[in-house]
């Protein structure tokens, strides 16, 4: 990434000292960002998760908000390349899957990503950053086209299993609706065990899915 507005690159951010302190703090941020959300990353939490200097992150960030920034494109990363891998998954076809119970849960777990299984605390934690990051208008832009990734995931597994896959953002949207639902009822539905719940939003995605005419 060259050099732009909230990053200051230092005269020597270019040696590989300056280059593997600049990294670390950006790796420690994701991490912080990644268990606890935006709040959790501040200067002093970032250089000691980063293990330099607090002076380091001011050196290298014009402040906190660029540093969350890099983090957040890391963080979108590595999701990509999970939506990526579950999306190259192959439901078995609509004949042998008549109430797409099986598509279904393939969906969920591409769209819950690393936050599956952590019960309705990951579930909200997950919608709670999203929303929370989206209101930045630097990340807004970058957030809209994992947004767009993830509904060209769904569409492939909606090929794979030979339904239509024109109606893949509004999949995307319906299994969102059902796991903040999931999230919402907690012990009053399903449960708390992130098993559960996934499986009680797949269970109320499925019928969605039948609706989608099998490919021919």
């Amino acid at each position: 990434m060259a050099a732009g507005a909230g990053e200051r690159p230092g005269p020597s951010s270019g040696a590989p000292r300056g280059a593997a302190r600049r990294a670390a703090l950006v790796a420690a941020a994701a991490g912080l960002v990644a268990a606890g959300g935006p709040a959790a990353l501040s200067a002093r939490a970032a250089a000691r998760a980063a293990g330099v200097p607090l002076a380091a992150v001011t050196y290298y960030f014009d402040d906190v908000p660029a540093l969350l920034r890099e983090a957040v494109e890391v963080l979108l990363d590595d999701l990509g390349e999970r939506v990526r891998a579950a999306s190259a998954a192959t439901p078995p076809p609509a004949a042998e899957d008549p109430g797409a119970t099986a598509l279904a849960g393939a969906v969920v777990r591409l769209v819950l990503g690393p936050y599956g299984g952590r019960g309705a605390a990951g579930l909200r934690a997950l919608y709670a950053r999203t929303l929370e990051l989206s209101a930045d208008p630097e990340l807004a832009p970058r957030l809209r086209a994992f947004d767009a990734a993830c509904a060209d995931a769904v569409a492939r597994l909606l090929r794979s299993a030979g339904r239509e896959a024109g109606a893949a953002r509004a999949v995307l949207a319906l299994a969102d609706g059902w796991l903040v639902a999931a999230a919402v009822a907690g012990e009053a539905g399903p449960g708390d065990d992130g098993g559960a719940l996934e499986r009680w939003a797949a269970e109320r995605l499925a019928p969605g899915l039948v609706a989608l005419a099998p490919v021919r």
